[in-house]
């Protein structure tokens, strides 16, 4: 279902994601985890015998002594993907009760809208009101029944009542759908935090470590913020990037001079930021790196709408950069200056009076 703005929800699904295609996944790292247990156990095998096979020569010491420590790195790589495993279908449970959730609050908050839509049309038929604007009027109520005069006035008051509870229950339907969305980053970020704590425990040799979260996010598929299911194309540190849904708007030519434009009309300062576009990276907008410089993905340029917003979001993590605040060094710590930057892109593009070509 893709109708989330009938809740006010614009930013697309509140809980996205495909459990199936989850827990696939984990069952795939965990099918590895048995195959390094095997590998496990013949390395023990052959380490328990190796005084059947006594190695002469140079490198014999050195040889018996690896041969000795490879179990135990085998089972702590094993023990990694268990854990790894486990994080990954604990959250595809949660996502299976979330989406339950939320698209049953889809479900009522569109029969509520559509019976607000009914009302609001038979009320303007009975008394001759008119509203105007772009989108649907929702503050009818009693109060624009109360002058009217009898017997208009009863049966307005009937509609006028009936809008206003249906309006109230989509508003119920709304909030639910939101609580269902902050459980969802509050799932997304357990998981996060779950797989790289199976890094930590790796030895030094292993292809990834604690220190490289990159390779974190290239293992196991999963946005660092948990801004997008998991699955996800991934770029870059724990830390400050966009990704939202498709805006209004032309699209736009991935180049420079799109930038320039788009920041020049709605008044974007990026003086001294300096921007590069990654036209071969999808899956997000925009990621603002520890120097202060911003990278574009082509997703930005999917409409006017969406570069404008990303440059203002990116542009308020530069800001705050610059008065001094620490760059995260994970998702936990991402998560506040992300709350921001949204709330901020929110309000500041609500509050705009310029709007991209061809819309209203």
């Amino acid at each position: 279902m893709e109708d989330w703005h009938v809740l006010s929800i614009y930013d697309g699904d509140p809980t996205p994601g495909t459990p199936a295609s989850i827990t696939a996944m984990a069952t795939a790292v965990q099918r590895r985890a048995a195959e390094i247990n095997g590998h496990a156990a013949r390395l023990r095998s052959v380490a328990a015998n190796s005084g059947a096979m006594s190695l002469r020569g140079d490198y014999a010491t050195t040889v018996d002594r690896e041969l000795g420590r490879l179990p135990g790195t085998a089972k702590t790589l094993a023990d990694a993907y268990l854990a790894a495993a486990k994080a990954l279908s604990a959250f595809a449970n949660d996502l299976t009760q979330l989406q339950v959730h939320s698209r049953g609050a889809l479900r009522i908050g569109m029969t509520a809208d559509s019976q607000y839509r009914a009302m609001l049309q038979q009320f303007c038929g009975l008394t001759g009101m008119r509203t105007y604007g772009a989108g649907v009027w929702r503050g009818l109520n009693e109060s624009y029944a109360a002058q009217l005069r009898e017997p208009v006035r009863s049966q307005a008051l009937g509609v006028a009542r009936n809008a206003r509870l249906c309006e109230a229950e989509r508003e119920r339907a709304r909030a639910s759908a939101l609580q269902a969305k902050d459980r969802y980053t509050q799932a997304a970020a357990r998981c996060a935090a779950a797989l790289r704590d199976a890094l930590r425990g790796l030895p030094k040799s292993a292809a990834v470590t604690r220190n490289d979260p990159e390779a974190v996010e290239d293992l196991f598929g999963m946005s660092s913020n948990g801004a997008k299911p998991l699955g996800g194309t991934s770029d870059g540190p724990d830390g400050l990037n966009r990704v939202r849904g498709k805006g209004s708007g032309p699209k736009m030519p991935i180049k420079m001079d799109s930038v320039r434009r788009i920041a020049a009309k709605y008044g974007i300062d990026l003086a001294g930021v300096t921007i590069n576009i990654k036209d071969s990276k999808a899956g997000r907008h925009g990621v603002t790196r520890p120097d202060g410089s911003v990278d574009l993905w082509r997703d930005a340029f999917r409409s006017e709408e969406d570069l404008a917003r990303t440059l203002a979001h990116e542009r308020f993590h530069v800001e705050e950069l610059r008065r001094g605040l620490p760059y995260p060094k994970n998702s936990d710590e991402a998560v506040p200056f992300e709350d921001r930057a949204y709330a901020y892109e929110d309000e500041w593009w609500d509050s705009h009076s310029i709007r991209p070509e061809g819309t209203r």
